[in-house]
Order: C-alpha cells, then structure tokens, then sequence
C-alpha cells in the first residue's frame, strides 16, 4: 500500500497522459476533417513531457517506500528466525510463532525468473508498479493479503519481496531446519544446485513435502529445467512434471510423485483475475486448490 501523496502524484501523472493522448487524438481527427492539426500536437508533447516528469516522481517516491518496506519485511524475518530458535533453545512446548511462508530456490536461477511487474486498469498503478521484480515478489504480494509473512534465506541485497533471513555458511542447514519445521508453507523453486538439492531431500525424509509446494515460475529456462528433471528422476527417483512454457505448480507425495498440477495462464478479464488470485492464495495458505 502506498501513501496518499504517492497515490496523488501518480494520480496526476496518469491524468497528464491520458489527457495527452485524448488531445492528440483529437488532433488527428482534425487533420483529416479539416487537413490540418492546430496546435492539438503542441499542446499534446506539452501534456504527455509533463505526466512523464511527474510520473518518474512518483515511481521514485513509490521506490523509496517499498525499500523501507523491504526492510521491515527484513527485520520481521530475523525476528521470527531468532524466535523460533529461541524457543527450541528453551525447550518451550506449543508454538506462538506468527505464520510464515519459506521461500526456496537456487540462487543461481534467480535472475532467470525475474518477471516484469507491470500494473493494468489504472495509469496510477502503471506509474507504480512497472518494473523488474524477482519471484518471490509476486509471492509476498498474494500472502500479504492472509497476513502471512514471506522469508527466505540468504544474503541481503536490493531485490524486493520476501524478507530475508541473514546467516552463514555454517549455520544455513540449521536454520533452515528450525524455519522448515515452523512454516505454514514451504515455497520451493527446485534445482540441481548442492543447497536446494539438500533441501528438497531433507523435505521428503522428514514428511514435511505435505506443506510444500512446488513451482516453475515463467522464465525458468527449458535446458535447465529438463536437465534437472532427468537428474532427479535418476539420482532420487522424483519425477517432476514437463516443461511448460507457462508458469505451474504442484506438489509432491514422499514417493517422489507429483499431484495437483495447476498451469498458471495469463489472463486479463478482472473476474478470471479474481478467481486465479484467490486460488493462488489458497495454495499459498496451504489449502488444496481446484481446477486449471
């Protein structure tokens, strides 16, 4: 959510443009009724320069906030992360632990899977929301509306979206036991690197592959994706679903079998929107979710 001076300055950044647009559109109308423009062009470039300045404004503001966004999200991990490890330190029965999501993924695939986050309906929310944004950014968007924190672990950088769990070498198996053992949901990207490869191992011995759920995001490159396919049917004997062009998710049975396979297609009308969103955040909450 952003502030209402945000939310004004792109508000007139979007009423600069649309009415530029409107303007010049008049003015082409005009020159094929009357073989002339006017000074419709004019005024147009005046109003569209000025709606791009203001809205360039707005985008610096709205960055600004979510980076101080990003930040608490980060602190709420590391307090959640020191919570949970104190209370198995003290040996403290039941769990008053807040629910969180845990996010894994191989680092190398990151950049790959970064998506362009581009707002739709509003010249307000274009001005907002356009942009390049990691995977667990539009996973953060979905559980932010059930309260449900997204944490992952790893070294601290500039990408937004879940909050960031700082650790070492080490102590990284540790502390992925302790979050793994306390997540409502565990998020997976899967890959052949040594860490998630661990980490998907450790899911299946320890039967915790009932609160996991699996995801190919859009940009996941098909090499890889084939070759860690044939890799984990032959080193683990899991078999992971074909390739799709298209973003999909599934979860695992500890046989190393797939089921609920949804495919996650690109849709524009607001009611289809709705429905995919709340599935979404359905399979996110931990909830079995419905149809494709």
């Amino acid at each position: 959510m952003y502030s209402r001076r945000v939310k004004f300055i792109a508000g007139v950044a979007g009423f600069l443009v649309v009415g530029a647009l409107q303007n010049g559109a008049m003015g082409v109308l005009k020159f094929f009724a009357y073989g002339r423009f006017g000074d419709t062009l004019g005024l147009s470039a005046l109003l569209f320069g000025a709606g791009i300045l203001i809205g360039n404004v707005a985008m610096h503001f709205a960055r600004s906030e979510r980076k101080l966004e990003q930040e608490q999200r980060d602190r709420l991990a590391q307090r959640l992360a020191a919570k949970i490890e104190r209370r198995i330190a003290e040996d403290i029965p039941g769990s008053a632990v807040p629910p969180f999501a845990l996010y894994l993924r191989p680092f190398a695939i990151e950049k790959a899977i970064r998506g362009w986050k581009l707002g739709t309906g509003t010249s307000k929310k274009f001005f907002l929301e356009t942009g390049k944004m990691n995977f667990d950014y539009f996973l953060q968007e979905h559980l932010s509306y059930l309260d449900i924190t997204l944490i992952s672990i790893g070294l601290p950088d500039d990408q937004e979206g879940a909050g960031r769990v700082v650790t070492t070498d080490p102590l990284w198996r540790e502390r992925f036991h302790q979050l793994a053992e306390h997540a409502k949901t565990i998020v997976v990207v899967p890959g052949t690197q040594a860490g998630i490869l661990a980490e998907i191992r450790w899911l299946r011995v320890t039967a915790l592959l009932v609160n996991t759920v699996f995801f190919k995001p859009n940009g996941y490159p098909r090499a890889d994706w084939q070759k860690m396919k044939e890799f984990y049917k032959n080193e683990e004997d899991i078999e992971f679903p074909d390739y799709s062009p298209k973003q999909i998710s599934f979860r695992m049975y500890s046989s190393g079998r797939c089921y609920e396979l949804l495919t996650w297609h690109t849709v524009y009308r607001v009611g289809v929107m709705k429905r995919g969103a709340a599935q979404m955040r359905s399979l996110l909450a931990n909830m079995p979710g419905k149809g494709d």
